[in-house]
């Protein structure tokens, strides 16, 4: 994240520096990094694909857990900054969206548009206000065409062929439409909104640690308790409360590699009251147990314990 981040930050000034000025449109397709982006914001909007990795996102002093699939809108003028990157990939694209946001007018009035993009898309009322979301998860075919579309833009950007501009943007078009529909249109089971199984999968991220409940997150999805497991083995392959366990261990091997807490603090933290429940478990998934994961990934990966 840090090789988009701070390099846009000081290169995108203001509009006039983007590298192509008649565009007003830069896109970034970066490595694997690491570490963390200090509070910043910028006057131009970014739109970015969370290729691989996780870390966590913070917009205007609220957290937004970050892996695979997340795609975050900053709109111009947003405090943020990220922490807590591990092995981060990333796509980004920052626009002027005056320009860009205007161009696919017809999107602004759904509610997709509105939660994302909020005031650099809309009238800025207390509602949309209220309920924009700078962050959202996709997975499946939303998500492979997302990332195929992003795919799409970055290359036509690198070539730079005759007609640039137009290229550039009929792809970021299509990359709004696609964007917007993933998030607005119902999943493949045809009787549920993505969106609203996007909103479980934050929920858990943001609760994790606490007593979750498979009727818990049905209601936080306005779902029926056996839509919702539907929805999850359709889309995550997996049952809502395995989801659960798998984020809760894969927290748990961050805290093992980065803090020097101890097994059993670690297992309370990510939400198992019990920590031999935890070794098991976290034996079960990772293949060690967490003593042996700490001691030997810690050695190979080459990180130190931050205390």
């Amino acid at each position: 994240m840090g090789m988009h981040a701070d390099a846009m930050g000081r290169a995108l000034r203001d509009y006039g520096e983007f590298p192509h000025p008649e565009l007003r449109l830069h896109v970034e397709h970066g490595d694997h990094v690491s570490g963390a982006v200090s509070e910043h914001h910028h006057v131009f909007g970014e739109l970015v694909l969370i290729r691989d990795g996780r870390g966590t996102l913070t917009v205007d002093s609220r957290e937004h857990p970050l892996s695979s699939g997340n795609v975050i809108y900053i709109a111009s003028e947003r405090i943020h900054d990220y922490h807590g990157l591990e092995d981060v990939r990333v796509t980004s694209v920052a626009f002027d969206p005056v320009r860009y946001l205007r161009s696919v007018r017809e999107l602004a009035g759904l509610s997709a548009s509105s939660m994302l993009f909020g005031r650099d898309w809309v009238s800025p009322t207390p509602d949309v206000q209220q309920h924009m979301e700078p962050c959202v998860r996709l997975w499946g075919e939303g998500w492979s065409s997302l990332a195929g579309v992003a795919d799409a833009l970055t290359l036509a950007y690198l070539r730079g062929r005759p007609g640039l501009g137009a290229e550039v943007r009929a792809w970021f078009s299509l990359l709004l439409i696609t964007l917007v529909r993933a998030v607005e249109e119902p999943g493949e089971t045809g009787d549920w909104p993505r969106g609203l199984l996007a909103r479980v999968l934050d929920f858990v991220e943001a609760h994790y640690a606490e007593p979750l409940t498979v009727d818990g997150l049905a209601d936080v999805a306005c779902m029926s308790r056996s839509s919702l497991q539907r929805a999850f083995r359709k889309e995550v392959g997996c049952a809502p409360m395995e989801y659960v366990m798998r984020r809760r261990i894969e927290h748990a091997r961050e805290l093992l590699l980065r803090t020097r807490m101890s097994v059993t603090a670690i297992a309370e933290r990510v939400g198992f009251m019990d920590s031999n429940h935890f070794t098991r478990r976290f034996g079960r998934d990772v293949g060690v147990p967490p003593s042996v994961y700490r001691k030997y990934r810690g050695l190979s990966a080459g990180k130190g314990l931050l205390g």
